[in-house]
């Protein structure tokens, strides 16, 4: 089992493959893991905060990037930039961090879209018995792109 210090943002799921590479089902949404991995097991996808963008949720998606949707529950300043908690409609709280001279604007109680590198992610298996069981139904949409958003 990996450990890592410092903070950092994990969203669980289930791994489903998808071409070359898998993805992580969350809840009616999927992200890109890099690589593939074997399918159907809870897994988790971990992100460092300062790998993690946030953006207005009306502004286009870059292609090769994940994209989640969430709020801006909490703003801590930390002098060099500050700190961002989000969280995701199901209630999942990730972090990002800003520097400075590179703050997004977005404010507390905002709603945003949260995006970051695929390659970004490390994936892992999820033994926490947290995740919650995949929903049934048919292809779930991967995060558009700009291009397939219309953005």
């Amino acid at each position: 089992m990996a450990e890592f210090l410092g903070e950092s943002s994990t969203v669980r799921g289930h791994v489903e493959p998808d071409g070359d590479d898998s993805c992580l089902r969350i809840g009616d949404r999927t992200v890109r893991v890099p690589g593939r991995t074997a399918a159907g097991g809870a897994a988790a996808i971990v992100v460092r905060p300062e790998h993690m963008r946030v953006q207005p949720a009306t502004a286009p998606i870059g292609p090769g990037t994940n994209a989640l949707s969430a709020r801006v529950s909490q703003e801590i300043y930390l002098g060099s930039g500050r700190k961002l908690e989000l969280a995701l409609p199901d209630g999942t709280v990730l972090l990002a961090r800003e520097q400075a001279n590179r703050l997004s604007g977005v404010r507390r109680g905002d709603e945003v879209t949260v995006v970051w590198e695929v390659e970004r992610g490390v994936l892992l298996d999820d033994t926490s018995g947290t995740t919650p069981p995949p929903t049934s139904g048919g292809r779930i949409p991967v995060a558009a792109s700009a291009e397939e958003s219309g953005r």
